[in-house]
């Protein structure tokens, strides 16, 4: 944004709203924001409705409504020219990159996750930083950087230091409380593309145009039976491979399979991989890296572990149980099943049951067809067994990358249609039923060519040679298996010699220097690692850090996280084996700890932004509050006065003195009114609420009775089914039922008689819920949202009486007993308020 000479506003998000603005035939109201932060936070929070041109970004998905893309913002990286050395994010770690706070940049992703993001909360102050020398780059928005290079006059000073390290779509963000303007905006952003307004902006303020939608899209996949197998001829095939060529051709898109490596799959789809993923499980670490079609699949998770031990699991409390997951589900270990079992995270299932074997863990978390197809392949289904059935059940969907909304859309107006037919029945049969599947079809002719292979190797051969031979066999199968394991591992004789190392180990730099490697001892690795510079001993002795080195790989199940200075962070733990050798893991952990890095930074900003928002909203409480007060005392005054005036005057109605004393003391009386719901309000959002068991049945009753006569003028007849106890505030909890009957009983139609029920409802696990439904004249599904905010009204004051605050009022204090209010209504029929409240105290 910026500020022409005469002071009016322009720039691309500017001048994009207001040629929507003209197009769609809307009335703006240009709210100015000084950061970028205040700006999100009050679209996130529907105190705007509106931001065009505006990058897709995590807050404001949940919130808002898409457009189409109308540009596209490049996430790019940018130092100093002058800077000496010249810095290279891809292979250097631990960089400072300055970014602007919840804008695109300030997330760790791509080449960021090996540096540390200090987010700012202007581009100037952001300028500023960089020119000290306090950080060593920009991540951030191209466009954005250009721009404000320009302003500052340091156009020659900075570089782009790589390619982009991210592509976001520039989309128009509508508030999802005024989808009654959504057709009108996407009718407009269709327009504005097709008359040439949106490519004249984008080239006026430098903004690139957005992606074209592909022809052909890349599916990504990976060998993991019964979802993706070949075929003895070599033919790719498998459930989902099948289940995306079926739904390709009904919803007429082109697709073209992509083998892939399982970690490249992890990733996830990007403009430079591939376009989809074929039936990835849905889940809160996934949603943030695709978009996902409707779901597939239901796939059960079970709890797997040696036969020795499976009877020896918990039915319920699984505290210090080692349980391993796959990384990319550890969302799942947290389901409340397994509450208390100490997660440990793998990347593939090969480790889950190497680690198993080992004893590494307890038990393995994980899809129960994959793994008891995986046991079965390598032979292990009888060591390696189901310790439970089914813990629970996860839902699995296609899942694309960012910018693909026509596609998913066209996919998911099959996918009803497509479950329910019998091509998907049969597809279910043939790769899940236990007579059809892959391993008990295939394993059979497999055991029996082997067989036979093995009859004629020991007719020519004698018994030992053939015996030497088998060992040989299994020796070679178990180190090409041990190589494919993602740990890095070494295996150390009794006297501290380097037996074996895997390929994951080999592949480090320790190992390419001739240090770690086999036939060399152990501590002399250790010494000459030191010498090699690789280890940083601070101020300890090289000695000391030697034998506690030594002390800790004998020691059995010891880990220590060690940080090495190519950047890489990785856990070693040691398994001391029955002869006396010490197995070594290595797992890098490089990319969890960048995240976690990430998520504390986040939640440092995040409770920086609670104690400001706590502290103004009690300073706000405390104003209303003292304001409300000093009120209501002159409003009781000149109440007073007009009834006394009316007395002296004494003059019959009708004329104009006592009309006039009679619109004042409306006026006052509704005054009066405002104070009291004002002051309602601010005690409700108090920090604190008094604690009481209250019978909601009890207390719907006496609240009945206090509207005795509104009941009486208007005939309302009442049901009061039993409600249950919940503990919390008895004096807001009959303000909340207080303003929900009256309101039911006021917002009825002229002529007719209010039927009002209050009912308990189902509610959550913990929760009671109850509702109150009447035969009013209910409310445009258009203004459901409104109506909870402060000083919303939908009808006229003269027709029914409020100040728009009792709602408002309701949610609050349904917020503070840990629940909320819903709303569902039909116009002329009438409206259900639900209730939710925690049945606790937390």
């Amino acid at each position: 944004m910026q500020e022409t000479a005469d002071g009016k506003l322009t720039g691309f998000m500017i001048e994009l709203t207001r040629a929507l603005a003209t197009e769609a035939g809307l009335t703006l109201d240009l709210v100015r924001f000084e950061t970028l932060p205040e700006l999100l936070e009050a679209q996130a929070k529907g105190r705007t409705d509106l931001l065009a041109g505006i990058a897709d970004l995590p807050s404001l998905r949940g919130p808002s409504h898409y457009s189409a893309p109308v540009g596209r913002t490049l996430v790019s990286l940018f130092t100093r020219r002058d800077r000496d050395p010249q810095i290279d994010p891809a292979t250097e770690v631990g960089l400072r990159f300055g970014a602007i706070r919840g804008a695109s940049g300030s997330e760790l992703v791509g080449v960021l996750l090996r540096h540390e993001v200090v987010t700012f909360t202007t581009l100037s102050d952001l300028f500023q930083a960089l020119e000290k020398g306090e950080v060593d780059g920009y991540a951030g928005p191209r466009d954005a950087f250009l721009k404000g290079a320009e302003a500052f006059d340091f156009t020659d000073r900075y570089t782009e230091i790589s390619p982009p390290v991210q592509i976001l779509p520039r989309v128009v963000a509508l508030h999802r409380n005024r989808t009654e303007l959504r057709s009108r905006i996407d009718s407009a952003v269709l327009r504005l593309g097709n008359n040439g307004t949106l490519e004249a902006l984008r080239a006026r303020w430098g903004i690139e145009a957005p992606e074209t939608n592909p022809s052909l899209l890349v599916v990504g996949l990976s060998h993991e039976p019964p979802f993706v197998v070949h075929s003895e001829d070599g033919r790719l095939t498998g459930f989902s491979v099948e289940v995306m060529r079926d739904l390709a051709e009904r919803a007429g898109l082109q697709i073209r399979f992509k083998e892939m490596l399982p970690r490249e799959i992890r990733k996830g789809p990007g403009k430079e991989r591939f376009d989809l993923v074929s039936l990835t499980a849905i889940s809160g670490d996934r949603t943030g890296a695709m978009d996902f079609a409707l779901p597939i699949l239901t796939i059960p998770y079970s709890v797997f572990s040696l036969s020795e031990k499976a009877e020896n699991l918990p039915a319920n409390d699984w505290s210090g149980v080692r349980l391993g997951v796959l990384s990319t589900d550890m969302s799942f270990a947290r389901n409340e099943a397994l509450e208390g079992a100490e997660t440990v995270p793998y990347a593939s299932a090969t480790g889950l049951i190497f680690a198993l074997l080992t004893g590494h863990i307890d038990a393995a978390l994980h899809e129960r067809h994959r793994m008891v197809n995986e046991l079965a392949e390598r032979g292990f289904e009888s060591r390696i067994v189901e310790a439970s059935p089914k813990i629970f059940d996860v839902e699995h969907a296609v899942g694309f990358r960012f910018g693909l909304a026509p596609q998913i859309a066209q996919m998911n107006a099959v996918i009803p249609g497509y479950l329910a037919s019998s091509r998907y029945l049969d597809l279910r049969l043939a790769w899940f039923h236990p007579q059809s599947n892959w391993v008990s079809t295939l394993l059979p002719s497999i055991l029996g060519a082997v067989g036979a292979a093995l009859v004629i190797a020991m007719g020519g051969l004698g018994w030992h040679r053939y015996q030497r031979r088998l060992h040989e066999a299994r020796r070679d199968i178990a180190e090409d298996l041990i190589d494919k394991i993602p740990l890095g591992i070494v295996l150390l004789e009794r006297d501290g010699r380097i037996k074996y190392v895997n390929k994951a180990t080999a592949s480090t730099a320790a190992a390419a220097s001739g240090r770690l490697v086999e036939g060399n001892y152990y501590e002399a690795a250790l010494r000459g690692l030191v010498k090699d510079g690789r280890v940083d001993l601070g101020e300890m002795p090289l000695e000391d850090w030697i034998n506690g080195q030594m002390q800790e790989i004998w020691t059995d199940g010891f880990t220590r996280e060690i940080h090495v200075d190519s950047g890489i962070t990785f856990l070693r733990t040691t398994k001391l084996l029955k002869g006396g050798e010490s197995l070594l893991l290595r797992h890098d952990v490089t990319e969890e700890r960048a995240r976690m890095r990430q998520i504390q930074m986040l939640n440092e900003d995040l409770q920086e932004q609670i104690r400001l928002a706590e502290a103004t909203t009690e300073d706000l409480r405390a104003f209303a509050y003292a304001t409300s007060h000093d009120l209501k005392s002159p409003t009781n005054t000149a109440l007073m006065i007009s009834d006394a005036l009316r007395e002296e005057l004494g003059e019959a109605p009708g004329t104009d003195r006592t009309e006039l004393l009679k619109d004042l003391r409306g006026a006052l009386g509704r005054m009066a009114s405002l104070i009291d719901d004002v002051q309602s309000y601010t005690n409700a959002i108090a920090p604190t609420i008094a604690q009481d068991d209250v019978d909601l049945s009890e207390a719907a009753r006496e609240v009945i009775a206090d509207l005795a006569d509104a009941v009486s003028d208007s005939g309302a007849k009442f049901t009061v089914n039993a409600l249950g106890k919940v503990p919390g505030s008895p004096g807001q909890l009959r303000i909340l039922l207080s303003t929900l009957i009256d309101n039911a009983i006021k917002f009825h139609a002229p002529g007719s008689v209010p039927v009002i029920s209050i009912d308990r409802v189902n509610a959550p696990d913990g929760f009671v819920g109850l509702s109150v439904t009447d035969n009013g004249i209910g409310i445009d599904p258009a203004h459901l949202d409104r109506i909870f905010q402060l000083f919303q009204r939908l009808n006229s004051t003269v027709e029914y009486t409020g100040n728009g605050l009792g709602l408002a009022i309701c949610q609050r204090i349904a917020l503070n007993h840990g629940g909320r209010i819903f709303v569902a209504s039909t116009p002329g029929v009438g409206s259900t308020f639900t209730v939710i409240l925690r049945k606790e105290t937390p």
